[in-house]
């Protein structure tokens, strides 16, 4: 299977949601929760998930996040995983 980013790399915490930087796509999302959280890839327009990467640590606060470099953003859809709950991102464009 083809490696969907080039690299992970640390994500910023400063700000929720995603955005690009000269790193790559960073996915950024507060969670009030010791339970694991996930981020899902989408192919847009499925619902069937493309990889499921472990948010890991909380990097700043309440806040988890990772970069994922060289990925074509434009191309997926996203959603979180706390736990076994999965959540819409609030701060999505729509």
């Amino acid at each position: 299977m083809k490696k969907l980013w080039k690299e992970i790399k640390p994500g910023d915490p400063a700000g929720q949601g995603v955005w690009k930087t000269e790193a790559g796509i960073n996915f950024a999302v507060a969670v009030e929760t010791e339970e694991p959280v996930s981020l899902l890839l989408y192919r847009k327009g499925t619902k069937r998930v493309s990889a499921e990467l472990p948010l890991g640590t909380k990097t700043m606060g309440n806040v988890y996040s990772l970069c994922l470099a060289e990925f074509p953003a434009g191309d997926y859809e996203y959603n979180y995983k706390v736990g076994e709950n999965i959540l819409t991102d609030e701060r999505a464009a729509r």
